[in-house]
């Protein structure tokens, strides 16, 4: 396997009609090819009697009809009712040339049709030959052949027809209006909502679809690049839009690379759907791979256009960068590790780890279902009012730690019931920067959900300090508790550490966190600062704390020392040094923060939410200010 480095790579996801797969080291490339539609009339129905119905119709792959697999459209077709019969029944089928037939042995034949689009299972009909007309149940081959059970007489021509639905697509979804769906010159008449249910439910039965009530239209925005403009702005000029959406699939148990998914695509009969160069590499399609397979790579720019979801091991890729635009959701799976993943696009990204990254998006960024795995390290930049969604977190389910949101909001959707006290907590280190609105988090909380959800070190610019929203529907109502770490480093006059040094800290209402010290003089207590309180099945929101356990008092006793006692303010994480006095007397007790300040002397008032109306002697000397505590630079004298 060569590894090509320094690439950069369009993905632009599209599918087709009828579900090909065309398979080479492993990967599979699908596509479904166009439907032809036939139309019928039947007795009874409420359309509209003598109005002419027009239609075309796409193959849809799952059920993701605005962003999965699609078929390109099929030719227009219509006909029209009348007062006995107003219900359509719409059948469905593609068709191919056969070019020959082959002995595979063992009562098999091969038989030979370019760009066939079946798969193992589809049924077809044969007719046009002397002897192997007949209905059968093929089997895959390759791009140009399938295989039938038959008994191989000579090698001739004629032609097939199938009227399955392509394997992995569930159904056809109808584009049908009372007026012509395409203007005078024969292009289609995009964004409309005339698209038709299309759930089996619905009246749809095996290839018949009764035509019925399902003008229930939906949604125009389907993202197919023929019958919609959503894709307009992102497919390459020289890339065909009648192709409909690809998917490039690693099926085995292996790791690929570009190279290796360029090499297949070139025999797939796709080349009006990609290209490819030393640098760049472009696909209307999705990437995909089984349980057991990854897509790894470095130092490679993915432009993803249509691509819906990134299912089994995922991507592996490191310094990247992904592109995602022209979709509804874009679904990531797999290791992402210093890359920019960024579009125009909602981005799900619960079978995503990540670490040290960069998310920007103009949509929500999604965790969906639970955190399925940590996010470390990442900064969220989200637009337009959107805002970052995290959903059912659960004990053991992932984390959201270390994470940077930047103009949008935190969305917490609570349905589970766990205790997330440290270390089992779900969020950590946490901060908003410009979040745009009133709050910061908005915490939806379920019957089902926690009475007391905790952050750690969750910190915002804004003024007046963090916001929050709350929903709970919990009888006692819900909390968000904010705890913040104090890292304390106790030393003796001299910067030797003191080891086992009692530290208790006390707050306003007598709750007491009780610490040692180690080897090397440090303690960290986690204090719980404030908390916001939800009523049952009632709106707050706010910034003043229901309760604030401000100020704590901090003691440090150590045999052969004088105690310490100071009170602390802490709605953030602080570190502190602090430097005990032998029991003589003399001398001063420093606290320090972690920037290396010389601790001299010089008097002045402090004036503060930290340290009110006490006289300290604060460092460096030259500071003259009155009446402000900026971070806690102080001396402190007996």
């Amino acid at each position: 396997m060569v590894k090509i480095i320094g690439k950069k790579i369009f993905l632009f996801l599209f599918l087709g009609m009828f579900l090909i797969s065309f398979v080479s080291a492993d990967i599979m490339v699908y596509k479904y090819h166009k439907p032809i539609l036939e139309l019928s009339l039947k007795e009874g129905g409420n359309l509209t009697a003598d109005t002419n119905y027009y239609m075309t119709g796409v193959f849809i792959y799952s059920n993701q009809r605005d962003n999965g697999v699609q078929s390109p459209a099929a030719d227009k077709v219509n006909i029209t009712t009348n007062s006995t019969h107003k219900t359509i029944n719409v059948e469905f089928f593609t068709n191919g040339s056969i070019t020959g037939f082959s002995d595979a042995g063992g009562g098999k034949v091969n038989v030979v049709s370019y760009d066939h689009g079946l798969y193992t299972g589809d049924v077809v009909e044969i007719s046009g030959t002397t002897n192997y007309d007949g209905t059968y149940t093929i089997t895959w081959v390759d791009y140009d052949t399938f295989q039938i059970t038959a008994t191989y007489v000579s090698n001739e021509t004629g032609t097939w027809k199938s009227y399955s639905i392509p394997s992995n697509a569930q159904y056809v979804q109808l584009y049908v209006n009372a007026s012509d769906i395409q203007d005078a010159n024969g292009n289609w008449i995009k964004d409309q909502n005339w698209w038709s249910g299309f759930y089996y439910g619905n009246g749809y039965t095996t290839n018949n679809i009764t035509y019925n009530t399902l003008l229930t239209n939906s949604s125009s925005n389907r993202y197919h690049p023929e019958l919609s403009t959503q894709l307009d702005d992102y497919i390459p000029s020289d890339f065909s839009k009648t192709e409909g959406r690809l998917m490039v699939s690693l099926t085995s148990g292996a790791t690929y690379d570009l190279n290796d998914i360029a090499t297949e695509l070139k025999k797939s009969h796709s080349e009006d759907v990609y290209s490819i160069s030393n640098s760049s590499f472009s696909i209307l399609g999705n990437l995909v791979g089984s349980s057991d397979s990854s897509f790894e790579d470095s130092f490679v720019s993915l432009y993803i256009i249509g691509i819906y979801q990134g299912s089994g091991t995922g991507w592996v890729l490191n310094d990247s960068q992904v592109y995602l635009v022209g979709v509804r959701r874009a679904s990531l799976k797999g290791t992402f590790n210093r890359c920019a993943l960024q579009g125009i696009t909602e981005m799900q990204l619960s079978g995503a780890h990540l670490t040290n990254s960069y998310i920007d998006s103009t949509s929500v960024i999604n965790s969906l279902d639970n955190i399925a795995y940590s996010k470390e390290g990442i900064t969220v930049t989200t637009h337009s009012g959107y805002h970052t969604w995290v959903v059912y977190p659960n004990l053991n389910a992932g984390t959201w730690k270390n994470i940077n949101h930047i103009n949008g909001y935190l969305y917490m959707s609570e349905s589970h019931d766990f205790d997330d006290t440290y270390p089992n907590n779900t969020y950590e280190d946490l901060t908003f920067t410009d979040v745009v609105g009133s709050f910061d988090i908005y915490a939806y909380i379920y019957s089902g959900g926690r009475e007391n959800i905790r952050f750690y070190n969750a910190v915002s610019n804004r003024e007046g300090g963090i916001g929050v929203k709350i929903y709970s529907q919990k009888a006692n109502g819900t909390s968000l508790l904010f705890y913040y770490k104090l890292n304390l480093t106790i030393t003796d006059q001299d910067g030797n550490p003191i080891s086992n040094a009692d530290v208790k800290i006390t707050d306003s209402k007598g709750t007491e966190y009780t610490s040692t010290t180690d080897t090397n003089g440090k303690a960290s207590i986690w204090l719980k600062s404030f908390d916001f309180h939800a009523l049952y099945r009632t709106y707050l929101i706010t910034q003043t704390p229901t309760n604030n356990y401000n100020n704590f008092t901090l003691t440090i006793s150590k045999t052969g020392y004088q105690d310490y006692n100071t009170p602390v303010y802490i709605d953030q994480q602080k570190d502190w040094t602090i430097a005990l006095s032998p029991p003589s007397g003399g001398g001063g007790t420093v606290i320090c923060d972690s920037v290396d300040l010389a601790c001299s002397t010089g008097t002045r008032l402090i004036s503060s939410k930290e340290y009110p109306y006490l006289n300290y002697k604060i460092s460096p000397e030259s500071d003259t200010t009155k009446g402000l505590l900026l971070n806690p630079y102080i001396i402190k004298t007996k």
